[in-house]
């Protein structure tokens, strides 16, 4: 708490929240209806995110962020997040890799002079996970719960396998730290696109080599041998191939997913003419991606997959479709406005033939959120187009007010789902 010589104070609680968890923002001994304004400045890695809002004190000469709306500001209505993911980029740029925490500096200003100030240190990776390199033949990280001195020690952990989108690599988001931090063991496996993984490109990735890794996590002393995969966007259809050939995974989880094998992309995002899997050193049976439907400024591709999908006779599309006959729990989550690939489409495509089959499917889609959604509570602003290159955007979709709360509301699903595990 912070507070100056004319009796204004600010606190922000807890002071070291875990990302996911929303501080309370409380300004007190203002006077009653006064306006003053809210900011926070928040720090990830090289990056610098602001956000403002101005409120009216009550009647005690309080403004609450979890009572309150602002009266202007960078987001409407009631949130206590408001002034975490309303946050806009006003310096340096971000990178790939996820920083520690992010630390997050409030003052409470009148008329431009500062009244107050005090730092919340959002914590992105838990002191309780450990990150290690997997025992595989392929790269991937090993993260488990429990710090450096326990993590050895903790009772065998329900598993979960965390694959990301076209980029291939290891993810580097916060995902696998909270889910880590959750009580699960995560594998992060690299299938394209780093030294040492199976494919240099998406195009006939092995499947067999990532299943192998699969297979060994599964084995592995700091588990239980039950299995969630959780795939984004093109890493949703190793998943899918994943769940049906890996007998430990009982738990499917798909961020804006296809429910379809596509075509294969190379180094240039151009397509290769075969399937972005192989098994047994065959292409496994894929739609083609129709690039007549590509538009420019900003690109915007998402009309070359289920373009594909209309332009494709319905035998070709039945052969590549993925999790038939799995018998697991299915979690579907996708962003009505997915500009990427349509996925809230795709997604209800798969619900519906999953229906008749022996799988439990839940589908949850989400108006005014795109392709990129994330788990709570980053800055959602600059998501809707990202840079693709030096000269063009590629459209991803969405609002940030619509990714705000898909990014709220998937997580508890998504908590609540991976729970079955531990039944």
């Amino acid at each position: 708490m912070a507070d100056d010589s004319d009796g204004a104070t600010l606190s922000v609680s807890p002071d070291r929240p875990r990302l996911d968890t929303v501080p309370r923002i409380r300004a007190n001994g203002l006077t009653a209806g006064e306006q003053v304004t809210l900011r926070t400045t928040t720090s990830w890695g090289d990056a610098t995110y602001t956000a403002t809002a101005t409120f009216i004190a009550d009647a005690d000469g309080t403004v609450d962020t979890a009572e309150m709306a602002p009266e202007s500001g960078d987001y409407d209505g009631v949130d206590p997040a408001g002034l975490l993911w309303g946050a806009t980029l006003t310096e340096g740029r971000p990178s790939r890799e996820t920083p520690a925490t992010a630390p997050t500096a409030v003052t409470l200003e009148r008329e431009g002079e500062q009244l107050a100030d005090a730092t919340v240190e959002r914590v992105v990776k838990p002191d309780g996970v450990t990150r290690q390199d997997a025992t595989t033949d392929i790269p991937a990280d090993l993260y488990l719960p429990g710090d450096e001195e326990s993590a050895e020690t903790v009772d065998p952990a329900p598993g979960i396998v965390v694959l990301g989108g076209s980029e291939g690599g290891r993810p580097r988001s916060p995902l696998p730290w909270l889910l880590a931090d959750e009580g699960y063991a995560v594998l992060a496996p690299a299938y394209m696109g780093e030294d040492g993984a199976p494919a240099d490109e998406l195009s006939e990735v092995p499947v067999a080599a990532v299943a192998d890794a699969v297979r060994r996590f599964a084995d592995h002393d700091a588990t239980s041998g039950r299995l969630a995969v959780l795939g984004k966007s093109r890493g949703s259809e190793l998943a899918g191939l994943l769940a049906t050939r890996v007998d430990a995974i009982e738990l499917y989880v798909g961020v804006a997913p296809s429910g379809i094998a596509f075509e294969g992309l190379d180094s240039r995002n151009q397509t290769t003419g075969t399937s972005a899997w192989a098994i047994d050193g065959e292409p496994t049976p894929f739609v083609p991606i129709d690039e007549d439907a590509i538009t420019a400024d900003p690109i915007e591709i998402a009309d070359s997959y289920v373009g594909g999908i209309d332009a494709t006779d319905d035998g070709r599309v039945a052969n590549a479709e993925l999790l038939d006959g799995f018998d697991g729990t299915v979690l579907l989550v996708a962003g009505e406005d997915d500009r990427m690939w349509r996925s809230a489409r795709l997604a209800g495509r798969l619900a519906d033939r999953l229906d008749d089959g022996p799988a439990s499917v839940r589908l949850e889609t989400y108006p005014d959120a795109g392709h990129a959604i994330s788990p709570p509570v980053t800055h959602t602003t600059g998501r809707a187009l990202v840079p693709a290159g030096p000269e063009h955007q590629l459209a991803l979709g969405g609002t940030a007010e619509g990714y705000a709360r898909a990014d709220r509301e998937h997580w508890d699903v998504v908590l609540e789902t991976l729970a079955v595990l531990r039944e």
